[in-house]
């Protein structure tokens, strides 16, 4: 059986860390206090679903994302993840295209 309070908390701790926050700086973004966050990270505690949304708000990203047993998140992936997240609606599409060109040609390289 899964201990999903472990596997939150390690998916928040990767999240931040490729993020390049400190415990004190995602805790602030998350309006909680970092000695919270560090016992979330760690797993000692089940956190409230406001809590969660609050901590995935600060990840910019959705919060299934943090109940998902852990798998190797790939660092580069979820930088871009962030910097899409800073994107305007309109830059985003732009954004969209740009990777689709970048697929549709890489493919036709092999």
């Amino acid at each position: 059986m899964n201990n999903y309070a472990e596997i939150i908390g390690q998916n928040i701790r990767e999240l931040r860390k490729s993020l390049n926050l400190s415990q004190q700086q995602m805790a602030e973004k998350a309006e909680i206090s970092y000695k919270y966050l560090g016992e979330i990270e760690r797993g000692v505690v089940n956190l409230s679903v406001e809590i969660l949304m609050k901590i995935s708000d600060a990840l910019q990203i959705t919060p299934d994302k943090l109940l998902q047993p852990k798998k190797k998140l790939n660092s580069t992936a979820l930088e871009a993840q962030a910097l899409l997240g800073e994107l305007s609606p309109k830059q985003l599409v732009i954004a969209l295209d740009m990777i689709k060109v970048l697929i549709k040609h890489s493919n036709t390289d092999n």
